[in-house]
Parts: structure tokens; C-alpha cells; sequence
């Protein structure tokens, strides 16, 4: 079957180097066939399978059918949602803004509308479909796209108003045009494109079109078919169109890169004005003028996307002409014709004719060679993948994969055409079939294999091959470094930077100039993360930070920076944490393992706030922390030293809860008032030293040496003070005003202040 994709083009940057990779699938036959990312960098796939179950997210809509759609985080290791669509397999994925995903292919039976649609009866032979998903997974629309013969949907496009178009070939006379710019089927054809834009709540075709013609060309006899395979929108909401076309007389534009259809059967590029009024610009893409088939035969695309006016395709060819610049392959089949190369072609429509092209070049050896799909970048390098047979001479650039696994491979060009890296896939997988760039960073492709001992990764959400036959797969190209910067509302400069594995995304209040959100994504425990300021004359050298999500990271230095909103949370460990002052109800919260070894270094810790790293802490030092709920398995320093630039005395207000069995508490050195509590009934504290301890508590296992400069009694007659459940060995308060004995182990106290071993 072709593969085709469907592509939200959004920001990312890409080292060749493999974070991610693994098994998709059930217990037979299944394929992951597009990708899309949402805002937020949570990932969709959508394929076909024949596997009595895929893998279940925490809800799952529909029933069991042939095609299926599912929602993973941005780590690709949790399912959020899948569901089941009663169709032949998904061939076209979009998600807008708001995680809305959209989907089309191909139906073959009545029931599949739903009320209010565009077009709610069943057309006939088998109808191209959309279906627009809501973001958990139910269905918002369901329309059938068709007349009385054959139709295929094979790709979907958004634009930024929630429009979808859709693309594909009909056989019908009555297929349902409307404001069409070809509005008669082609009786000649066989078969024409069509285009069709859906109003976002599935009720309207905006527009609906053929494309096609009735005249052969060269090469040709008989029918003249035209078939839509790819299409993407710019920011004007202009649908780009490619596939092939039979036609000689398909629409071409008055300023073109090639007017005149070269043999058999050619690519074509078609822009649509966002009304379906117009055509903006068309062209044929092939080896033109050629009146034999050797060396000119049949050049079709599979996958197209738009950047900045430009638009790029990629598909197969078997024409040794086809045209070329900048090209690192410039041979067809290593020479030999109909043996087929892919190829990735980028046009510029505002320029005329022969400048319109960029860059053109095949990508193969001497065997059979296919690019299926293609995905662009936020500084436009693009990433084209597909299947290969040529095991002996595939033109390797750079590669991080050498040797042939199998039949898949992943080429990046610059925007200029030069090749940055042409490589076997290292995943060992057969077909690339769709590519999509995340807001932060990673590349993510995906795809099918028949191959059991897939290189899958440590963290793969399937390690092992499930399937009978086939199974899809997702791997993970890491995402580069970047930095951000900007300026707050009193003119401090700040920026940040990313350091080791990941990729972040920064989001800046647009009043304020405050950061509102960082995003971390495939960062680890090598990963950095630091916030620097630049004091302007007006400024007070800080920047306020609403909130640190995503993965785990060993290190953040944010010196000058303030917790302002809901603060750090993270899906994975948090190593070191240097911060200014933490507002009110700013958790820092880390799912580290009990293992783990954090910590956290701050000037002000503020009420209400939740600490909870997973694991331990090596040290948590403020120069005050309020009433924060501190979760912990150990902590080896509690240090609270005071201010006296600010004023601050030093005082320790927070709930502590350690769960070690062994050394819970290291030392605590406070500097000011002590009236927190601290719990670790099943631990032991080695010191505590505390210049005055004012209705608070302290309660472990085993208890050291605890110092104490002063106590205030005025809880009312409630005890309060030090229990340990085996033993306590020494407590000091001031110069000999009270000392505990543990010679003389009974209950010591001075009014409300106790200490005592329970």
C-alpha cells in the first residue's frame, strides 16, 4: 500500500542522535501510519490494525476496528487515550492548538456519519472520510466525503480557525462539489483529485473540487487519472495539493515551474486560494519533454509540506531526468532506469520558472528507493523518510546507522539543500512512514516493521515485539539545545539556556515579560537548566518564573529567579535546585525515585508551599522557610541561616515528614524560631541545634545531640518538644536552664516543653 502523511508543521531543532525507539502493536498485524504533536508537545498516531487489542490508554473509546487513533505523552512511554474508527486504515492526521485531532480515509459502509454532518448518507462504492476527534478521544464530526462510485481520503490539513481539508481521488460524476474551482468530473480521467474544506463543527463543505484533466500526454492512453496524496496549508490558509496526474491538460498556474507534463505520469503541486475560488499557483514536477519511456516514466509524490512560502515534496521517480539543483544524488538508480529513487524537491512560487526551483535530488542507490514522508523544522531543515532496497549502495551522509537493519531510512537537508545526514534507520525498522517536529525539540517518526529484534530502547513503552506479523513503531530523534531570553516589566534582562539532552520551551507573560512557563522535554539527569538575570538601572535583578514542567533534569541554577505560580513539577527526578525566593503555594514536587539525592538551595521559602522530591534530600538550606509541607525520604542538612540585609531572623515554620528507616536527619541548624514539626517515627536524628524552638515538635526513632538556645512555653499547657521512640542522647537548653540526663530516662520538662522517650 502507499504511505502518506499528514503534517502540522511546529518548532523544533534535532540532533542525529536517537532518544527513543519502540514497538506500537498487538497481537497480529499492525501499522502506525501519521503523527502529529498538540501545543503542549503531546504526541498522536493513528494507523490501521488487525490485533485483537493495541495498547489501552486510561480511557478507550470505540470498539474494536480495522483503523485506530491514540494519544501519548510527550515522552511517548504513557498512552492518554486511543480509540477505534470502523474504516479502512487512517491515512491523514492533523492536531490544532487546542489537542482537537483530525482524521481522514476511506469508508465502506452506511452508519459512519454523525447527525448534522456535511454529508451523512453513504455514498456508494466506498466514500474518503473526516472525523474530527475531541481532546479526550471522543468523536466531535464524522462526515462522509463522496458520490456514487469510488473515493479514497489520503491526507488532512487545519488551518488556525479549525477548517479541515482533506485530499484524495473520486470516480464519481456526483461527487459533492461546492463553490468549486473545477466543478464537472473529468469523464475522460478515470479518476480526479478532489479537494475539500469542512467548517469546524463538520457541517458545511466550504468548498469541495475536482482536479483533473481529459487530454494524454505522452506516454499515455486511455484514461488520464489524477489522485491527491498529501496536503498541507500555509499561514494564509492556502491549501498546498501533490500526488500524480495522467493529465496533460491538469491545471497549470501562468507563472509555473514546468507548464508542459513530461512522460506517463507525473508529480503535480497545486495551491488553492483558502476559498477553493482560485488556482494560485500549479505545476508539474517531472523530467519534462520526453517522447520515450526510457529514462522518463513514473514520478509520483506522497508527502508535501509548506515553510514560509516555500513547499517541499517527496515521493519516487523513475526518470533519470528529473529535474535537479543542489542535488547529492544525481543519478537515478544509480543510472539504470524503473528501478526507483525517491526524491525531495523544494519550489519558491514567487519566484518565475526555473528559479522557482531551490533544491531537487534524489535519494537511492541501484535498487527500489521510496520517500513517504517529509517534516520541517522551525529553521526549515527538512526530514524525509521512506523505505530502501539498495542494501549495497545507498549514498550514506554522516550516518548514525551504517549498516542495513532493514528496509527504513531517515535523511535531514538544510533549507539550501545540502544534506546534513542520509543514514539507514538504526531502529531496524522497514517503512518511515510519517515524520512531525514537537514544539521542544525531538523529531518524532514513526512507521512498521517486521523485524522482532528491533533496537528498541531502556525506556520503551514496548521493548519486545508483539505481533504475529507486523507492529508499528515510534523513535525519538533528540532535540538540540536552545536558549530564550527576554525582558521583565522593570527592565531586568533575563535569559535561558539548556544544557546536555533535551529541548525546552519558553513561554513569556506578554504584560508582565515575566517567564510564564518552561517546558523541559527528553531532558535527563545529564540535562542543566540555568536562569540568568542582567540588573538594569530600574530593576531588581530578578525574574519572576510561573512554573518548571516536564521530565527530569539534574540541575537547575535559577539564583535570581522567583516561583511565582504553580511552580516546578516534574515527571521524573530533580538533582540540584538553586532558586531565590519560592511564593506562597509554589510546589516543587519530583517523582524521584526513593534513591534519589536532591536538593534545594533558596533565600525564601514561602507558606503553603509542597516540597516533595521522591527521594532524599542532601540538603535544604533557606534563609527562611514558612509553613511548607516538606516530604522526604532523609534529609542530611536542614540549614535556615537568617538575613540580616533583609531582616530575615532565620525562622523555620515548615511540616517535615521522613520516611527513612535509618539516618532520617542528618543535622538541623536553625538560626531563628523554630515552630515547625518534624516526623520520622522510624529514623534517626543525629543533631539539632535551634537558637529558640517555640511550640513546635520534633519526633523520630533515635534522637542525638540537640542544642537549643532558648524555649517559649505558650501552647496553653499542650507538650511539645522532643519524643524518641528508643533512645535520645542529649538535650541542651541555654546555659544549664535545662538539660536532659539519659541516665535518667523519665519524661524532663519545663512547663509546656518536654522531652522524653515515648
Amino acid at each position: 500500500m502507499t504511505r502518506r502523511l499528514c503534517l502540522q508543521v511546529l518548532e523544533a531543532r534535532t540532533n542525529p542522535s536517537l532518544s527513543y525507539v519502540s514497538y506500537f502493536g498487538g497481537d497480529s498485524s499492525d501499522e502506525i501510519t501519521s503523527i502529529a504533536f498538540d501545543a503542549a508537545g503531546e504526541i498522536y498516531v493513528a494507523g490501521r490494525t488487525d490485533s485483537s487489542a493495541i495498547p489501552l490508554g486510561s480511557t478507550a473509546n470505540g470498539t474494536l476496528g480495522r483503523a485506530f487513533v491514540a494519544k501519548l505523552d510527550s515522552t511517548a512511554n504513557t498512552v492518554i487515550w486511543r480509540t477505534y474508527i470502523a474504516s479502512d486504515p487512517i491515512t491523514g492526521l492533523a492536531v490544532d492548538a487546542a489537542g482537537d485531532a483530525f482524521i481522514c480515509g476511506t469508508v465502506s459502509h452506511s452508519g459512519f456519519a454523525t447527525a448534522g454532518a456535511a454529508q451523512s448518507s453513504y455514498g456508494g462504492l466506498g466514500d474518503a472520510y473526516a472525523v474530527k476527534l475531541n481532546p479526550n478521544g471522543s468523536i466531535a464530526y464524522a462526515t462522509y466525503i463522496g458520490g456514487n462510485q469510488i473515493e479514497e481520503g489520503h491526507d488532512i490539513a487545519i488551518d488556525k480557525f479549525g477548517d479541515a481539508f482533506v485530499t484524495g481521488y473520486t470516480l464519481s460524476a456526483n461527487f459533492p462539489t461546492h463553490n468549486a474551482v473545477q466543478g464537472t468530473y473529468h469523464a475522460n480521467s478515470g479518476g480526479d483529485v478532489f479537494v475539500t474544506k469542512i467548517s469546524p463543527t463538520g457541517n458545511q463543505f466550504l468548498f469541495s473540487t475536482y482536479l483533473g484533466g481529459n487530454t494524454n500526454g505522452p506516454g499515455e492512453g486511455g484514461a488520464t487519472f489524477s489522485e491527491g496524496n498529501a496536503i498541507a496549508v500555509d499561514g494564509n490558509g492556502n491549501p498546498f495539493v501533490t500526488g500524480y496526474t495522467e493529465a496533460a491538460d491538469f491545471v497549470t498556474s501562468a507563472s509555473t515551474f514546468q507548464s508542459t507534463k513530461g512522460y506517463a505520469q507525473d508529480v503535480f503541486v497545486t495551491e488553492l486560494k483558502a476559498d477553493g475560488s482560485q488556482v494560485l499557483y500549479s505545476t508539474f514536477l517531472s523530467g519534462p519533454g520526453q517522447t520515450v519511456s526510457s529514462g522518463n516514466g513514473e514520478d509520483i509524490a506522497y508527502a508535501i509540506a509548506v515553510d514560509r512560502g516555500d513547499v517541499l515534496v517527496a515521493g519516487s521517480t523513475t526518470s533519470l531526468h528529473f529535474p535537479l539543483k543542489n542535488a547529492f544524488v544525481k543519478k537515478e538508480g544509480n543510472g539504470s532506469p524503473d528501478l526507483r529513487d525517491g526524491f525531495v524537491t523544494k519550489l519558491d512560487p514567487t519566484k518565475t520558472n526555473a528559479d522557482q526551483l531551490v533544491y531537487s535530488t534524489y535519494i537511492g542507490g541501484s535498487a527500489i528507493d521510496d520517500a513517504y514522508s517529509i517534516g520541517l523544522d522551525h529553521d526549515g531543515n527538512a526530514y524525509v523518510g521512506g523505505a530502501t532496497s539498495s542494501h549495497l549502495n545507498f549514498p550514506l551522509v554522516k550516518p548514525f546507522q551504517k549498516t542495513i537493519l532493514s528496509g527504513g531510512f531517515l535523511a535531514k537537508f538544510a533549507p539550501n539543500g545540502h544534506v546534513l545526514f542520509n543514514s539507514y534507520n538504526a531502529v531496524g525498522a522497514d517503512t518511515v512512514e510519517g515524520i512531525a517536529a514537537s514544539p521542544f525539540g525531538p523529531v518524532v517518526f514513526v512507521g512498521s516493521t517486521f523485524s522482532a529484534t528491533m533496537h528498541t530502547t531502556d525506556n520503551a513503552f514496548q521493548k519486545n515485539f508483539p505481533g504475529a506479523t507486523d507492529s508499528g513503531f515510534i523513535a525519538m530523534l533528540a532535540g538540540s539545545n536552545k536558549n530564550d531570553g527576554g525582558t521583565d516589566a522593570d527592565g531586568d534582562t533575563w535569559s535561558v539556556h539548556l544544557g546536555g539532552p533535551g529541548a525546552i520551551s519558553v513561554t513569556a507573560d506578554p504584560t508582565t515579560g515575566a517567564i510564564a512557563s518552561i517546558v523541559l522535554q527528553g531532558t535527563t539527569a545529564k540535562s542543566s537548566l540555568s536562569i540568568k538575570v542582567r540588573k538594569s538601572d530600574a530593576g531588581d535583578g530578578i525574574v519572576n518564573v510561573g512554573s518548571i514542567t516536564g521530565s527530569g533534569i539534574g540541575h537547575i541554577n535559577a539564583a535570581h529567579a522567583n516561583l511565582t505560580g504553580t511552580g516546578i513539577n516534574l515527571t521524573a527526578r530533580l538533582g540540584t535546585l538553586k532558586i531565590h525566593d519560592v511564593l506562597n503555594g509554589a510546589d516543587i514536587v519530583a517523582a524521584g525515585l526513593a534513591t534519589d539525592s536532591s536538593s534545594i538551595t533558596a533565600h525564601v521559602i514561602g507558606a503553603g508551599t509542597t516540597i516533595n522530591l521522591g527521594g532524599s534530600l542532601h540538603h535544604l538550606m533557606a534563609a527562611q522557610v514558612g509553613t511548607a509541607t516538606v516530604q522526604a525520604v532523609a534529609i542530611k542538612l536542614l540549614l535556615v541561616t537568617g538575613d540580616k540585609k533583609a531582616a530575615i531572623a532565620g525562622d523555620f515554620a515548615g511540616l517535615v515528614t521522613l520516611t527513612s528507616s535509618d539516618t532520617a536527619l542528618g543535622s538541623a541548624k536553625i538560626a531563628g524560631t523554630w515552630t515547625g514539626t518534624l516526623t520520622a517515627n522510624a529514623g534517626e536524628i543525629h543533631s539539632f541545634n535551634a537558637a529558640n524552638f517555640n511550640d513546635g515538635g520534633v519526633t523520630a526513632d533515635r534522637i542525638g545531640k540537640v542544642r537549643l538556645a532558648a524555649v517559649k512555653t505558650s501552647n496553653g499547657g499542650v507538650k511539645y518538644g522532643f519524643t524518641a521512640h528508643t533512645s535520645i542522647a542529649r538535650v541542651q537548653v541555654g546555659k544549664g536552664e535545662f538539660k536532659y540526663d539519659p541516665t535518667n530516662p523519665a519524661a524532663q520538662f519545663d512547663g509546656d516543653f518536654e522531652v522524653k522517650v515515648a
